[in-house]
């Protein structure tokens, strides 16, 4: 007798989260204003709702889809970016830059380039750390693009190079060809801008990188038909407010305000920003009309969905849209719910089954997992607020959670609860704060002390830069959730903090560095502590960035005198908040006060390091600067032939430093009328650093321009001569 077939099968319906997606008044909104906009204007449309309720599906999958296929353009007129995964500016300008270059086949950003690679240079940055950064962008960039071919807003056969190795090749991801540079920007507005740019220091470039951006994307903006359409997502972690009270500012003010703000510059942008809160920019460019609350669905259309689960009690479903307040990812877990009630009630369902609130009904459908789901959760709780497969796994591989996660992580990635943002995921903060409350205090310090050896481990291996700032910013954000349960010592501070203060240039959120301050404090209870010390030290370089020198300059003079008191006038400590004085009194116009600090922080490193060392010659540049500044002449006579008649004593290391004191040396001759000797000094300047950078530099260029001025003032066979050799 044969056997019956089961009749019985699981029907895959759709997540409450891919159903809501489609909602129309969201993206009727859009096109009303898209399809309004004029020729080289500008517009912005604003989303916002609590974190579940659609905001990324809507732009990534619904919005992007109907771009692609009711706009009839020739290249491709959209490009998206997630500041939770990345808030730095130059990083956004970066990229966004490389997708517009792909959507628009020949399209160049000379000037951008040229500020954004002069600006990596002058931050210390080596050849090979700026090829890094520019594959590990290459890379965030092709994710991107995963994201919205996978989405089906973007097919895969319009971008302009199919083949990563051809696209770089092109140079779209690259820096242009030095050639090619010089060509480009020798020209016309391009060359009064070069101009600019050549008169900046590495920060102040950085401060107006979007000036140069726009400058740029301007020209080939005005030349596409319709609107360019640039999204925005996850906005609340661009917009930190720093500061206190009336000082409190936000770090966007560089896209929306009057005169700087990007968003203001480019014509012919549809301006698509989605987030948590509502965006308070100014009334003249975002009326309060474009901005979209996402709240709750509506209970009809949660009828449907309800419907379609095989829920049809009205009592019931009015119920469920209070408890989940009409959430595609509350009512994700009701659905959830619902199933495994079933198993075990059958039909016999009510309605506090599910409970009477959110956390509730998470707490119920973490208690329905299975125990290896629920470790999983378990681990992916305890991890930064974003991670992805490596980190899991490496942790999972430190404790005892590597079984369950072979089985269970790839199921538990595709639930509604865990947003994916690239190759990288997050989980619903709601549901993690339920299951952080339900782990034992055991497990969580396991998982903690495991989540910090591999953020070491990480910051050990062969990362760029970049990527190492990202994680050292990450395992900071998330340092009040999981630190907590981390056994702590003088080390172990000492070590995060030195990983925030290496990767600063590109963490800029001072709550991070304010909220580590306070931890480290509480942790230690004694401001001598050098960890309590070097914290400081950290806030203080954070207002320098932020301009706030009257905060700063507090801090670093009450710091100097802890420093003098605990450890003596020779330490690096104090000799750092020496170095950050210096600087402050210089921005603020005290050259006397800079230059008396500097002198200070030189002579000491002279002590402690002796003057041959490159620490010590980087200070003494510093120190002839604010000569050059207060017009100090004798004094930076002294320290050049001081520094000059130690070379035998350098090593290789020193060059660079060397080579900008025998600038300086080349100068003083050239004013003192003998410039043959100039010359000299000059043409082995040039030769030595042609050996580490080509095409424009600083150094080079400087060198170049001296040359070429003090080239009259000799006869043609003495300047020949002089060259030859």
């Amino acid at each position: 007798m044969g056997k019956r077939p089961e009749e019985e099968y699981e029907v895959e319906i759709k997540t409450a989260e891919e159903v809501f997606t489609d909602r129309e008044e969201p993206v009727s909104a859009f096109w009303k204003i898209y399809n309004q906009m004029e020729p080289g204007c500008y517009d912005i449309i604003n989303y916002y709702g609590i974190g579940g309720i659609g905001k990324t599906s809507l732009l990534v999958t619904k919005l992007q889809r109907e771009i692609r296929n009711k706009v009839d353009s020739k290249s491709d007129i959209c490009a998206y970016y997630n500041f939770e995964k990345n808030q730095q500016k130059s990083d956004f300008l970066f990229i966004l830059s490389r997708q517009i270059m792909l959507r628009n086949k020949g399209s160049k950003f000379p000037v951008f380039d040229y500020a954004f690679e002069k600006w990596m240079r002058e931050t210390g940055k080596s050849q090979e750390e700026i090829n890094s950064y520019i594959a590990g962008k290459e890379n965030e960039i092709f994710s991107i693009e995963g994201l919205i071919d996978k989405a089906g807003a973007i097919a895969s056969d319009v971008l302009p190079f199919m083949n990563i190795t051809t696209t770089m090749a092109k140079g779209v991801i690259g820096f242009l060809e030095k050639s090619t540079h010089r060509n480009e920007l020798a020209s016309g507005e391009n060359a009064r801008i070069v101009h600019e740019i050549n008169c900046l220091q590495g920060v102040e470039i950085e401060t107006r990188l979007e000036k140069f951006f726009a400058h740029d994307a301007k020209k080939i903006l005005r030349e596409i038909k319709t609107p360019f359409v640039i999204m925005l997502d996850g906005y609340e972690a661009l917009v930190n407010k720093l500061g206190q009270g009336d000082k409190a500012r936000a770090e966007d003010n560089w896209l929306h305000e009057p005169k700087i703000g990007l968003v203001r510059k480019l014509p012919n942008v549809l301006w698509v920003v989605a987030g948590r809160e509502k965006l308070h920019w100014e009334e003249d460019i975002l009326p309060n009309e474009q901005t979209h609350l996402m709240g709750q669905i509506s209970l009809e259309d949660a009828k449907l969905y309800f419907h379609k689960i095989g829920i049809f009690d009205e009592k019931m479903i009015a119920g469920l849209h209070k408890l989940t307040s009409g959430t595609p990812v509350y009512m994700d877990w009701c659905y959830k719910q619902y199933i495994q009630l079933q198993r075990e009630k059958g039909y016999e369902i009510k309605l506090e089954d599910f409970g009477s609130n959110t956390t509730e009904l998470a707490k119920r459908y973490l208690r329905d997992m299975k125990s290896e789901q629920q470790d999983v959760v378990y681990l992916l709780s305890c991890l930064p607020d974003i991670w992805n497969d490596e980190m899991v796994n490496w942790v999972a591989k430190k404790t005892n959670y590597q079984v369950s996660i072979n089985a269970e992580y790839k199921r538990i990635k595709g639930l509604s609860l865990i947003e994916k943002i690239g190759d990288e995921y997050k989980i619903h903060e709601t549901f993690r704060n339920v299951v952080l409350n339900f782990m034992e205090d055991e497990d969580r310090g396991d998982l903690s002390e495991a989540v910090w050896e591999y953020y070491i481990y990480y910051l050990d291996c062969e990362h760029t830069d970049e990527e190492k700032a990202d994680m050292v910013k990450r395992y900071v954000q998330s340092f009040r959730r999981i630190g907590k349960y981390t056994k702590w010592n003088e080390e172990k501070l000492e070590k995060m903090l030195h990983g925030i203060y290496r990767y600063a240039w590109r963490i800029r959120n001072l709550d991070i560095v304010l909220e580590t301050r306070d931890f480290v404090n509480d942790i230690m209870k004694d401001e001598k502590n050098k960890c309590c010390i070097l914290a400081q030290y950290i806030v203080t370089e954070f207002y320098m960035r932020l301009q706030e020198y009257k905060k700063a300059k507090e801090i670093a003079e009450n710091e100097y005198a802890i420093c003098i008191k605990a450890y003596g006038e020779d330490n690096k400590l104090a000799l750092s908040f020496l170095g950050r004085l210096a600087v402050i009194y210089e921005f603020t116009k005290d050259y006397e006060k800079g230059k008396e600090a500097i002198e200070k922080k030189y002579e000491g490193y002279k002590r402690m390091l002796g003057a041959a060392h490159k620490e010590t010659l980087e200070v003494c540049q510093e120190l002839i600067h604010l000569c050059n500044v207060t017009g100090n002449y004798e004094r930076k006579k002294e320290l050049v032939v001081e520094v000059c008649e130690m070379r035998d004593k350098m090593s290789e290391e020193n060059s660079y430093n060397m080579s900008m004191i025998h600038y300086e040396a080349a100068k003083i001759y050239q004013d003192l009328g003998n410039y043959e000797k100039a010359l000299e000094i000059l043409f082995k300047v040039f030769k030595e650093q042609h050996n580490f950078f080509e095409g424009y530099h600083f150094l080079l260029n400087e060198t170049r321009c001296r040359i070429k001025k003090i080239k009259g003032s000799v006869s043609d066979e003495v300047f020949q001569k002089i060259a030859k050799n």
